[in-house]
Protein backbone atom coordinates (compact mmCIF):
# COMPACT_ATOMS: atom_id res chain seq x y z
CA UNK A 1 0.00 0.00 0.00
CA UNK A 2 1.39 3.37 -1.06
CA UNK A 3 1.39 6.21 1.41
CA UNK A 4 0.94 9.78 0.27
CA UNK A 5 2.50 12.75 1.97
CA UNK A 6 0.40 15.84 2.58
CA UNK A 7 2.42 17.69 -0.06
CA UNK A 8 1.24 15.16 -2.68
CA UNK A 9 -2.45 15.72 -2.05
CA UNK A 10 -4.38 17.64 -4.68
CA UNK A 11 -6.23 20.66 -3.42
CA UNK A 12 -9.09 21.72 -5.69
CA UNK A 13 -8.86 25.36 -4.55
CA UNK A 14 -5.13 25.66 -5.20
CA UNK A 15 -3.70 26.74 -8.55
CA UNK A 16 -0.97 24.26 -9.58
CA UNK A 17 1.02 27.19 -11.02
CA UNK A 18 1.13 29.01 -7.68
CA UNK A 19 4.61 29.14 -6.14
CA UNK A 20 5.43 29.33 -2.46
CA UNK A 21 7.67 32.40 -2.63
CA UNK A 22 8.71 31.96 0.99
CA UNK A 23 10.52 28.77 -0.06
CA UNK A 24 12.29 30.42 -3.01
CA UNK A 25 16.05 30.82 -2.64
CA UNK A 26 17.59 34.13 -3.75
CA UNK A 27 20.41 32.28 -5.46
CA UNK A 28 18.66 29.24 -6.99
CA UNK A 29 15.28 30.67 -8.03
CA UNK A 30 14.04 33.98 -9.39
CA UNK A 31 12.56 36.05 -6.58
CA UNK A 32 10.08 37.59 -9.02
CA UNK A 33 8.53 34.56 -10.76
CA UNK A 34 10.09 31.59 -8.96
CA UNK A 35 11.65 29.95 -12.03
CA UNK A 36 14.87 28.00 -11.39
CA UNK A 37 17.88 30.12 -12.39
CA UNK A 38 20.68 29.08 -14.71
CA UNK A 39 22.60 32.34 -14.38
CA UNK A 40 22.39 35.81 -12.80
CA UNK A 41 19.45 36.81 -15.01
CA UNK A 42 16.03 35.12 -15.10
CA UNK A 43 15.35 33.67 -18.55
CA UNK A 44 11.58 34.08 -18.04
CA UNK A 45 11.02 37.59 -16.66
CA UNK A 46 14.50 39.12 -17.06
CA UNK A 47 15.01 40.13 -13.41
CA UNK A 48 18.57 40.15 -12.09
CA UNK A 49 19.40 37.98 -9.06
CA UNK A 50 20.10 40.07 -5.96
CA UNK A 51 20.96 38.94 -2.41
CA UNK A 52 18.56 40.00 0.33
CA UNK A 53 21.08 42.35 1.98
CA UNK A 54 23.42 44.60 0.06
CA UNK A 55 25.69 47.50 0.93
CA UNK A 56 24.13 50.88 0.16
CA UNK A 57 27.08 51.73 -2.10
CA UNK A 58 26.44 48.69 -4.29
CA UNK A 59 22.72 49.55 -4.48
CA UNK A 60 23.57 53.12 -5.50
CA UNK A 61 25.95 51.80 -8.15
CA UNK A 62 23.23 49.57 -9.58
CA UNK A 63 20.76 52.47 -9.67
CA UNK A 64 23.23 54.75 -11.46
CA UNK A 65 23.96 51.95 -13.92
CA UNK A 66 20.26 51.42 -14.65
CA UNK A 67 19.41 55.09 -15.12
CA UNK A 68 22.52 56.58 -16.67
CA UNK A 69 24.87 53.92 -18.03
CA UNK A 70 22.14 51.53 -19.21
CA UNK A 71 24.44 48.70 -18.06
CA UNK A 72 27.24 50.05 -20.27
CA UNK A 73 25.16 50.34 -23.44
CA UNK A 74 25.27 54.13 -23.52
CA UNK A 75 29.04 54.49 -23.16
CA UNK A 76 29.74 51.54 -25.46
CA UNK A 77 27.41 52.88 -28.15
CA UNK A 78 28.76 56.43 -28.09
CA UNK A 79 32.42 55.35 -28.12
CA UNK A 80 31.78 53.04 -31.08
CA UNK A 81 29.69 55.67 -32.85
CA UNK A 82 32.36 58.36 -32.45
CA UNK A 83 35.67 56.62 -33.08
CA UNK A 84 34.95 53.19 -34.63
CA UNK A 85 33.43 53.68 -38.11
CA UNK A 86 31.08 50.90 -39.11
CA UNK A 87 31.33 48.89 -35.89
CA UNK A 88 27.73 49.54 -34.83
CA UNK A 89 26.34 48.77 -38.28
CA UNK A 90 28.35 45.56 -38.66
CA UNK A 91 27.39 44.38 -35.17
CA UNK A 92 23.69 45.06 -35.79
CA UNK A 93 23.67 43.41 -39.22
CA UNK A 94 25.36 40.32 -37.77
CA UNK A 95 22.76 40.05 -35.02
CA UNK A 96 24.91 41.32 -32.10
CA UNK A 97 22.39 43.89 -30.89
CA UNK A 98 22.15 43.44 -27.12
CA UNK A 99 25.29 45.44 -26.26
CA UNK A 100 24.29 48.61 -28.14
CA UNK A 101 21.41 51.08 -28.12
CA UNK A 102 18.82 50.59 -30.85
CA UNK A 103 19.86 52.61 -33.97
CA UNK A 104 16.46 54.30 -34.27
CA UNK A 105 16.56 55.40 -30.64
CA UNK A 106 20.08 56.80 -30.86
CA UNK A 107 19.20 58.68 -34.07
CA UNK A 108 16.10 60.26 -32.52
CA UNK A 109 17.95 61.31 -29.36
CA UNK A 110 20.92 62.86 -31.16
CA UNK A 111 18.84 64.65 -33.81
CA UNK A 112 16.57 66.17 -31.17
CA UNK A 113 19.57 67.20 -29.04
CA UNK A 114 21.19 68.89 -32.03
CA UNK A 115 18.11 70.91 -32.98
CA UNK A 116 17.45 71.68 -29.32
CA UNK A 117 20.93 73.18 -29.18
CA UNK A 118 20.17 75.29 -32.25
CA UNK A 119 16.93 76.49 -30.66
CA UNK A 120 18.72 77.47 -27.45
CA UNK A 121 21.39 79.27 -29.43
CA UNK A 122 18.67 81.06 -31.41
CA UNK A 123 17.11 82.24 -28.13
CA UNK A 124 20.27 83.95 -26.89
CA UNK A 125 21.73 85.17 -30.19
CA UNK A 126 19.99 87.99 -31.99
CA UNK A 127 19.65 87.16 -35.68
CA UNK A 128 20.64 89.68 -38.30
CA UNK A 129 17.67 91.64 -39.65
CA UNK A 130 17.95 92.08 -43.39
CA UNK A 131 16.57 95.41 -44.55
CA UNK A 132 13.96 94.94 -47.24
CA UNK A 133 14.61 97.06 -50.30
CA UNK A 134 11.69 98.58 -52.22
CA UNK A 135 10.51 96.27 -54.95
CA UNK A 136 12.56 93.37 -53.56
CA UNK A 137 9.50 91.10 -53.70
CA UNK A 138 8.29 92.32 -57.10
CA UNK A 139 8.88 88.83 -58.49
CA UNK A 140 5.88 87.63 -56.48
CA UNK A 141 3.52 89.55 -58.75
CA UNK A 142 4.65 87.33 -61.65
CA UNK A 143 3.76 84.09 -59.85
CA UNK A 144 0.49 82.48 -60.89
CA UNK A 145 -1.08 79.20 -59.79
CA UNK A 146 -3.09 77.87 -62.77
CA UNK A 147 -5.61 76.08 -60.54
CA UNK A 148 -6.67 79.37 -58.90
CA UNK A 149 -8.62 82.30 -60.24
CA UNK A 150 -7.11 85.76 -60.64
CA UNK A 151 -8.63 87.02 -57.37
CA UNK A 152 -7.50 83.90 -55.50
CA UNK A 153 -3.98 84.31 -56.85
CA UNK A 154 -3.97 87.90 -55.67
CA UNK A 155 -5.06 86.84 -52.16
CA UNK A 156 -2.37 84.17 -51.97
CA UNK A 157 0.34 86.57 -53.14
CA UNK A 158 -0.79 89.18 -50.63
CA UNK A 159 -0.60 86.60 -47.80
CA UNK A 160 2.88 85.44 -48.89
CA UNK A 161 4.07 89.06 -49.09
CA UNK A 162 2.82 89.71 -45.53
CA UNK A 163 4.53 86.56 -44.22
CA UNK A 164 7.85 87.52 -45.83
CA UNK A 165 7.60 90.94 -44.19
CA UNK A 166 6.95 89.26 -40.82
CA UNK A 167 9.95 87.01 -41.30
CA UNK A 168 12.15 89.99 -42.12
CA UNK A 169 11.01 91.84 -39.00
CA UNK A 170 11.18 88.77 -36.68
CA UNK A 171 14.14 86.62 -37.79
CA UNK A 172 14.42 84.86 -34.41
CA UNK A 173 10.80 83.69 -34.58
CA UNK A 174 11.38 82.48 -38.13
CA UNK A 175 14.46 80.47 -37.14
CA UNK A 176 12.58 78.99 -34.17
CA UNK A 177 9.96 77.72 -36.64
CA UNK A 178 12.67 76.36 -38.95
CA UNK A 179 14.35 74.45 -36.10
CA UNK A 180 10.99 72.97 -35.07
CA UNK A 181 10.18 71.80 -38.59
CA UNK A 182 13.64 70.65 -39.70
CA UNK A 183 13.82 67.38 -37.68
CA UNK A 184 10.59 66.21 -39.33
CA UNK A 185 11.90 66.95 -42.83
CA UNK A 186 15.52 65.86 -42.37
CA UNK A 187 14.30 62.38 -41.44
CA UNK A 188 13.62 61.98 -45.18
CA UNK A 189 17.39 61.72 -45.62
CA UNK A 190 17.25 58.26 -44.04
CA UNK A 191 15.35 56.48 -46.86
CA UNK A 192 17.17 58.60 -49.46
CA UNK A 193 20.56 57.49 -48.12
CA UNK A 194 19.36 53.91 -47.96
CA UNK A 195 18.29 54.19 -51.60
CA UNK A 196 21.72 55.59 -52.57
CA UNK A 197 23.35 52.68 -50.75
CA UNK A 198 21.09 50.14 -52.44
CA UNK A 199 21.94 51.53 -55.91
CA UNK A 200 25.63 52.35 -55.48
CA UNK A 201 26.53 49.22 -53.47
CA UNK A 202 24.26 46.75 -55.25
CA UNK A 203 27.08 44.19 -55.38
CA UNK A 204 26.89 43.88 -51.57
CA UNK A 205 23.51 42.13 -52.03
CA UNK A 206 22.04 43.77 -48.95
CA UNK A 207 18.36 44.40 -48.25
CA UNK A 208 17.00 47.95 -48.24
CA UNK A 209 16.46 47.80 -44.47
CA UNK A 210 20.15 46.92 -43.98
CA UNK A 211 21.15 50.07 -45.88
CA UNK A 212 18.66 51.92 -43.69
CA UNK A 213 20.53 50.75 -40.56
CA UNK A 214 23.80 52.04 -42.03
CA UNK A 215 22.07 55.34 -42.84
CA UNK A 216 20.80 55.63 -39.25
CA UNK A 217 24.29 55.17 -37.83
CA UNK A 218 25.90 57.54 -40.36
CA UNK A 219 23.44 60.37 -39.63
CA UNK A 220 23.63 59.68 -35.89
CA UNK A 221 27.40 60.15 -36.05
CA UNK A 222 26.91 63.33 -38.08
CA UNK A 223 24.58 64.77 -35.43
CA UNK A 224 26.96 63.74 -32.65
CA UNK A 225 29.84 65.53 -34.40
CA UNK A 226 27.70 68.66 -34.85
CA UNK A 227 26.74 68.56 -31.15
CA UNK A 228 30.46 68.50 -30.29
CA UNK A 229 30.92 71.54 -32.52
CA UNK A 230 28.11 73.30 -30.67
CA UNK A 231 29.84 72.55 -27.38
CA UNK A 232 33.19 73.82 -28.69
CA UNK A 233 31.42 77.03 -29.70
CA UNK A 234 30.79 77.74 -26.01
CA UNK A 235 34.51 77.42 -25.18
CA UNK A 236 37.19 80.14 -25.49
CA UNK A 237 38.39 80.95 -29.02
CA UNK A 238 41.64 79.06 -28.42
CA UNK A 239 39.68 75.84 -29.08
CA UNK A 240 38.24 77.11 -32.37
CA UNK A 241 40.71 75.04 -34.42
CA UNK A 242 39.06 71.83 -33.16
CA UNK A 243 35.98 72.64 -35.27
CA UNK A 244 38.12 72.16 -38.38
CA UNK A 245 39.41 68.87 -37.00
CA UNK A 246 35.83 67.67 -36.46
CA UNK A 247 34.91 68.53 -40.06
CA UNK A 248 37.92 66.56 -41.31
CA UNK A 249 36.98 63.64 -39.05
CA UNK A 250 33.41 63.67 -40.44
CA UNK A 251 34.75 63.35 -44.00
CA UNK A 252 37.19 60.55 -43.09
CA UNK A 253 34.75 58.76 -40.77
CA UNK A 254 31.92 58.49 -43.29
CA UNK A 255 34.30 57.09 -45.90
CA UNK A 256 35.67 54.51 -43.45
CA UNK A 257 32.12 53.60 -42.41
CA UNK A 258 31.18 52.76 -46.00
CA UNK A 259 34.40 50.84 -46.55
CA UNK A 260 34.13 48.84 -43.32
CA UNK A 261 30.50 47.93 -43.97
CA UNK A 262 30.46 47.38 -47.75
CA UNK A 263 34.12 46.68 -48.45
CA UNK A 264 35.66 47.35 -51.87
CA UNK A 265 38.81 48.93 -53.25
CA UNK A 266 39.61 52.60 -52.84
CA UNK A 267 39.53 53.28 -56.60
CA UNK A 268 35.92 52.09 -56.85
CA UNK A 269 34.77 53.31 -53.42
CA UNK A 270 36.02 56.91 -53.64
CA UNK A 271 33.81 57.99 -56.60
CA UNK A 272 30.75 56.36 -55.02
CA UNK A 273 31.52 58.09 -51.73
CA UNK A 274 31.66 61.50 -53.40
CA UNK A 275 28.40 60.76 -55.21
CA UNK A 276 26.77 60.06 -51.84
CA UNK A 277 28.15 63.35 -50.44
CA UNK A 278 26.99 65.26 -53.54
CA UNK A 279 23.42 63.97 -53.46
CA UNK A 280 23.24 64.41 -49.69
CA UNK A 281 24.33 68.02 -50.05
CA UNK A 282 21.64 68.69 -52.67
CA UNK A 283 18.81 67.03 -50.74
CA UNK A 284 19.87 68.60 -47.41
CA UNK A 285 19.81 72.05 -49.02
CA UNK A 286 16.37 71.37 -50.52
CA UNK A 287 14.98 70.08 -47.21
CA UNK A 288 16.27 73.06 -45.23
CA UNK A 289 14.89 75.34 -47.96
CA UNK A 290 11.50 73.65 -47.58
CA UNK A 291 11.71 74.06 -43.78
CA UNK A 292 12.53 77.75 -44.24
CA UNK A 293 9.59 78.26 -46.65
CA UNK A 294 7.17 76.45 -44.33
CA UNK A 295 8.51 78.50 -41.41
CA UNK A 296 7.77 81.74 -43.27
CA UNK A 297 4.19 80.65 -44.02
CA UNK A 298 3.58 79.54 -40.42
CA UNK A 299 4.65 82.81 -38.73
Amino acid sequence: MTTHSPSDETHPDKDPNDIDMSAVSATSHCQNCGVRLVGPWCHTCGQKTMPDFRLWLVMLSDSMSDYFALDGKLARTFVSLLIRPGELSNAYLKGRRVHYINPIRIYIVLSLLYFLGLSIQNTFVEQEVGKQEPGEQAWLSEVRLPVLSESQNASVLEYVDQQISKATENPNELMAQVYDISPLLIVLLLPLNAMFGKVLFWTARRYFVEHLIVSLHALSFFYLALILQQFIGTLPSVFEFTKTLIILWIIVYLYLLLRNVHGGRHKTLVPRYFLVLFFNGIFTTLLFGAAYAIGVLML
